[in-house]
């Protein structure tokens, strides 16, 4: 967008622009972006085989290029949503918090509803095997998702804040006690419910990005327990094997020395 515009549009507050030209280059440039995930998601297998530094850039790209592409269609989605009503919002006559929240829930609908997409055509048409990229292109909808609410958390502060102190040192003390309140409230869920998650099946190389070689990752991980599932079969069968073969052995012992 700073690239697009030639400033730093704000993140909070009003992100309108009526430039079609501009609006259609941002939504050219998430959509490349998408493309890239795909692009390089097709070329790991061979740079894979280059050694782990190669796997873990190429894994790097596609997170970056799925960040960038949800940050992208965050405000192309808040420019397209002010360029097509005309600056006035949906309900609320372009009162910002208003259009905030409307924006937001919008991005919530359209982003679960792609996530829910993309697992039903991965599950039911590519049978797993595009779980690397359905991963990233679902923490992009999350994240876009994410960003969409903070938006109007943080322009709630700021109204609230400016309509109620005119003296900006004032503003400022009450904005950080009122990004306390947040954290205090929030903090304890996130850290107990969201951090543990997040860490899952990213320790000891077992990360994501694996699931088509090692077995691995969220939807490669089925073959791997069912390796392993087959191996503690082949120990139980072989310890059933010889157990039985041991009473067996020392009934034979006595009667062939009985006959000597």
């Amino acid at each position: 967008a700073e690239v697009i515009t030639g400033s730093v549009p704000h993140m909070h507050g009003l992100q309108q622009n009526s430039n079609k030209k501009q609006i259609r280059l941002l939504f050219a440039f998430g959509t490349a972006c998408f493309g890239s995930i795909l692009g390089i998601r097709s070329l790991q297998p061979v740079l894979n085989k280059l050694g782990e530094k190669m796997k873990r850039f190429t894994n790097l790209l596609i997170c970056v290029s799925a960040s960038t592409m949800a940050w992208s269609f965050l405000f192309w989605g808040k420019w397209r949503f002010w360029q097509a009503t005309h600056n006035k919002g949906l309900i609320g006559g372009g009162d910002v918090m208003t259009a905030q929240v409307v924006m937001a829930m919008i991005f919530s609908l359209i982003g679960f509803g792609l996530v829910l997409v993309l697992h039903f055509v991965n599950q039911k048409y590519l049978k797993g095997k595009g779980g690397a990229v359905v991963s990233q292109l679902t923490m992009a909808c999350v994240l876009l998702i994410g960003l969409a609410w903070e938006c109007a958390f943080g322009t709630a502060i700021y109204l609230i804040v400016d309509a109620t102190y005119k003296n900006y040192v004032k503003r400022a003390w009450m904005r950080g006690m009122m990004g306390a309140i947040f954290f205090v409230l929030l903090f304890p869920a996130w850290f107990g419910y969201i951090l543990p998650r997040s860490f899952v099946g990213q320790g000891g190389g077992h990360g994501e990005g694996n699931g088509d070689d090692q077995g691995h990752g969220q939807d490669g991980h089925g073959n791997g327990d069912q390796g392993g599932e087959e191996q503690d079969r082949g120990r139980t069968d072989g310890a059933g094997a010889t157990a039985e073969a041991a009473p067996s052995g020392e009934a034979a012992g006595p009667a062939e020395g009985g006959t000597d």
